[in-house]
């Protein structure tokens, strides 16, 4: 281990050792950080929708086909998988018993088959495996997603837990908007993110370009940025590990992928470990100095000033609960309104103007005088039918878009504003009866930019179109050249009808998901606020019925709260070269 490392470990010991003996510090969260200082191991967690095959590549990495994996959504508990020997298997459940199981019966602990919406009450489980780096826990979470609910809440409980992410998606199914939030909310915990794109076997050499292309676009365009992405396939690698085939391991994406987990264990992962570790004791700090200001506040409120706000906040539930309902229906009600006046009759106008210039273009293009067959004159006209619309599509929706999402927005700003207004006077009627100058810095609710659109031109033709395009081809001359021509309005307002409605389906999904970012941001921010509040009464409270010397217990405050201060200056100052 680099000399930087141990001085780094030493400092995190030593600013943990020191928020131990904080009267206010949060006692079970300081234990967790002492446990990790304690393992000295990097937590890498494997996450993503279900079914994008994230236990078939933890076993590809481990060489063994260990974790359980199907076509079906089947891991429901966290299982990480810790380097070492002999080969072994802890359970842990929710009552603190843990038991020593055999690896053969992992199954029956962590798939929905054999317990269900995990009625065995297991926490999670743990693997010691010898092909593991010591220093590595390789964990598998549940998939997100999936008609399993509970699933999902298990994964996004775990993510804070997370020092680096291997994020799986798959090449079988399009990125969702479900996937780029996901990502979003994985990079707020996580030092490092690995995109792996997983059954790259079952696209051809020119598709796998083209998918990565599309990933790598719509990543930049989310994201900002493009993590390390890996195309592989792991059921090949698995496969090619269990056969000793280092040809196939190599052809699978697998032996890259992880070359770069190694090269990353050797190189970054000390570093971000300690960075991580610094992070989270700083948070802990933080809430601490939070906690100790506000009894520092509230220790001279009179009992009628704590139980004038007891009651102001018990109002205050309410009329949030009562906010938050208005909220949603105020939301869904802005969206039907921009489809109906915005969207729809923008998008009937452009149909329509569609469909005439795509009717002059066909005509233009069977008038050239060209040697050509009937056949040959169709596939032209269609080629052009599908570059017009594309082109045609692309500069509608790239300011329809821009245009839907702001008017949307504008109407969510105004409800927004006149919600949080009124959860901030509470929140302040609640701060005067305690006497506390509350500083309540506006909240803005950041939304993401959506994915591509997928455009359509190809679908089963009936029976009958399919004989009228052959005896339309088998025609001659100028006749089958009207003949096409005919043919090729009909397909040219099919397809315009058709991309106007995928269009408006797809702006519509964009306003659905725009809603419920809206509201589910909402309902964090208003719900931490009051959650604040409650914090400021129990101190209070816990002030009032203290019988200790007032003026010495706001000294031993106030002394706590500097030593807070000197930690926070310390952790903030980690990695500048100050401390």
């Amino acid at each position: 281990m680099s000399g930087e490392f141990e001085k780094g470990r030493a400092q995190v010991a030593a600013l943990i050792e020191a928020a131990r003996h904080l009267r206010h510090g949060d006692t079970e969260a300081l234990a967790t950080l002492r446990e990790r200082l304690a393992e000295q191991a990097i937590q890498l967690v494997v996450a993503g929708e279900f079914k994008r095959g994230k236990s078939t590549l933890v076993n590809a990495l481990v060489g063994a086909d260990l974790l359980p994996s199907g076509v079906v959504p089947l891991t429901s508990v966290v299982t990480e998988l810790r380097g070492g020997a002999p080969a072994a298997m802890t359970v842990r459940l929710n009552s603190g018993e843990v038991r020593s199981e055999p690896v053969s019966t992992l199954a029956s602990y962590v798939t929905e088959a054999a317990n269900p919406r995990n009625v065995k009450g297991v926490r999670g489980v743990t693997l010691t495996v010898p092909a593991l780096d010591p220093w590595m826990h390789l964990v598998d979470t549940p998939g997100v997603g999936s008609v399993y609910e509970h699933n999902s809440d298990v994964t996004m409980s775990y993510l804070p837990a997370a020092d680096a992410v291997i994020f799986v998606i798959s090449a079988d199914q399009p990125l969702s908007r479900h996937e780029l939030a996901f990502l979003h909310a994985i990079r707020g915990h996580a030092g490092k993110v690995f995109v792996a794109f997983n059954k790259v076997d079952h696209l051809t050499t020119a598709e796998r370009a083209q998918s990565r292309d599309f990933l790598e676009r719509e990543l930049a365009a989310s994201l900002g940025m493009v993590p390390p992405l890996f195309a592989l396939s792991a059921r090949q690698g698995l496969r090619a590990r269990l056969d000793d085939d280092e040809a196939g391991w190599q052809a699978s994406g697998m032996a890259a992928f992880a070359a770069a987990l190694n090269a990353f264990l050797r190189t970054e992962s000390r570093a971000l470990w300690v960075s991580s570790m610094m992070r989270r004791l700083g948070a802990l700090l933080a809430e601490s100095g939070f906690a100790v200001e506000v009894e520092i506040k509230a220790l001279d409120a009179p009992k009628e000033a704590i139980e004038g706000a007891r009651g102001t906040l018990t109002q205050g539930r309410e009329r949030l609960r009562q906010g938050l309902a208005y909220f949603t229906a105020a939301l869904e009600y802005e969206r039907r309104r921009v489809l109906r006046e915005h969207v729809e009759p923008g998008l009937e106008a452009f149909a329509k103007a569609l469909r005439v210039q795509l009717h002059t273009e066909l005509d233009v293009l069977v008038r050239e005088p060209r040697r050509e067959s009937t056949g040959t004159l169709r596939e032209r006209l269609a080629d052009h039918t599908e570059r017009a619309i594309r082109q045609a599509c692309d500069a509608w929706r790239g300011e329809e878009i821009q245009h839907t999402e702001e008017v949307f927005d504008q109407a969510a700003v105004a409800l927004w504003d006149d919600l949080s207004g009124e959860i901030d006077e509470l929140m302040r009627v609640c701060a005067r009866w305690l006497g506390i100058a509350l500083q309540l810095p506006a909240l803005h609710i950041a939304v993401e930019r959506s994915p591509a659109f997928h455009y359509k031109f190809w679908e089963a033709p009936p029976s009958l179109y399919l004989l009228s395009q052959r005896l339309a081809s088998l025609v001659p001359g100028w006749p089958g050249r009207v003949l096409a021509l005919r043919h090729a309005r009909s397909r040219a307002d099919d397809l315009a009808s058709m991309h106007a409605g995928r269009m408006r389906h797809d702006l519509d999904e964009r306003l659905k998901a725009r809603a419920q970012h809206w509201l589910g941001r909402a309902t964090e921010y208003l719900q931490g606020r009051m959650a604040s509040a409650e914090a400021a009464l129990a101190s209070g409270v816990q002030a009032q019925s203290s019988q200790d010397d007032t003026r010495v217990r706001r000294e031993r405050l106030r002394d706590e709260l500097a030593e807070i201060r000197a930690l926070e200056a310390i952790v903030l100052s980690f990695g500048t070269g100050e401390s």
